[in-house]
This record gives C-alpha cells, sequence and structure tokens, in this order.
C-alpha cells in the first residue's frame, strides 16, 4: 500500500529516510492514524503516527533516521531526521498493571519483624 492521497501532501516534507520508513510500514500492513504539525514536532516539521509498533526496521539509529524509545501516554518509539523536526510515532504502549500492595504491605511487615526479632529486649 501507499501513501493515501489525503496524506501525500504533508508527508512529501518529510525526509527521504522517514518517507522510506513510512512506505514500507503501510505494505507492511501498518496504517497511519494521524499526521499533524504540533507538539511533540517543531513548528517548522511535522508528525506521523502509526496504528501499530514499526515492524520494517530495528528500533534503533541507523541509516539517517534517528530512534528514541520513549514510554508516554501519547506514544512509544520515536524515528525522527537528525534535526528532529520530522517523527514518525509509533502508539503508547499498554499502561503497566497497578503495584501489588498487599505484597508491598506483606514484605514490609516482614523486614519489620525481621528487624525487631533481633533486637534486645529491656523489660
Amino acid at each position: 500500500m501507499s501513501i493515501p492521497k489525503k496524506y501525500q501532501k504533508e508527508l512529501a516534507a518529510f525526509p527521504a529516510a522517514l518517507r522510506t520508513l513510512i512506505e514500507a510500514e503501510l505494505k507492511a500492513g501498518n496504517t497511519i492514524v494521524e499526521v499533524a504539525s504540533r507538539f511533540p514536532a517543531p513548528p517548522a516539521g511535522a508528525y506521523l503516527k502509526l496504528e501499530k509498533s514499526v515492524s520494517t526496521r530495528p528500533r534503533k539509529t541507523a541509516d539517517g533516521v534517528n530512534f528514541y524509545d520513549r514510554n508516554s501516554a501519547s506514544y512509544s518509539g520515536e524515528f525522527t531526521d537528525a534535526q528532529r523536526f520530522y517523527l514518525v510515532l509509533e502508539p503508547a504502549r499498554p499502561p503497566e498493571a497497578p503495584p501489588d500492595m498487599d505484597a508491598i504491605r506483606d514484605a514490609l511487615a516482614a523486614r519489620e519483624r525481621a528487624t525487631n526479632s533481633n533486637r534486645e529486649k529491656f523489660y
């Protein structure tokens, strides 16, 4: 699948390495969720957010594309040009499970019991 017509004008400004990444992702079945020119892109650039994580290249800096691993509520992986004006963003990761408060309390209580058992009794 090639870049959909409604996004072609905005994506024409993206550096060639990022356009190649986008085209590869679309051919692999990924889809574009959003294209905009606001945060996290600077006013001089734009970003594209994908529906799924990138699967067509390693998640590392190489071949004129910088990679940053993020963990925010809005997006996770960030593929950018050298100036960080243009970004290809991966979707946010699922939220982590909340901490098991019972396990935390039990561990603290066990530590306190162990500490108290080593104290001398003065009564």
